[in-house]
């Protein structure tokens, strides 16, 4: 039993620690798309409709990648059992409550200019 639970907890931090990078990769994608969307506006004079959403998904994918790294934490055992509660409570539930609603914010605001643009 020992060995199962040593090996679903190495599976564990390994798949937030994918996560944690898929988010980082997603994010620093969004950060040069609001980079270029900045220059655009500075070489055009005008202000893109989509900063605001680009802005929340790179937040969120922040928020989220946080909450991955606190999971990957959480499973390896660095910290301590008394501390698991207010880690996950802090640096887990917290962050990927702010990230996925971020992310689905700026999803659904694609959507809705996606439509009106039609």
């Amino acid at each position: 039993t020992t060995d199962f639970t040593f090996s679903s907890n190495i599976i564990s931090v390994i798949l937030f620690s994918v996560g944690a990078i898929i988010y980082l990769a997603l994010g620093i994608y969004c950060f040069r798309l609001l980079k270029a969307d900045w220059a655009l506006g500075k070489k055009t004079e005008k202000e893109s409709v989509l900063r605001l959403t680009i802005i929340t998904a790179t937040i969120g994918c922040i928020c989220q990648m946080e909450s991955y790294i606190a999971g990957a934490l959480l499973f390896s055992g660095i910290i301590k059992e008394d501390k698991h509660f207010i880690t996950l409570i802090c640096f887990g539930m917290i962050p990927a409550t702010i990230g996925l609603s971020l992310l689905f914010f700026s999803i659904i605001s694609i959507t809705i200019l996606s439509v009106q643009a039609m």
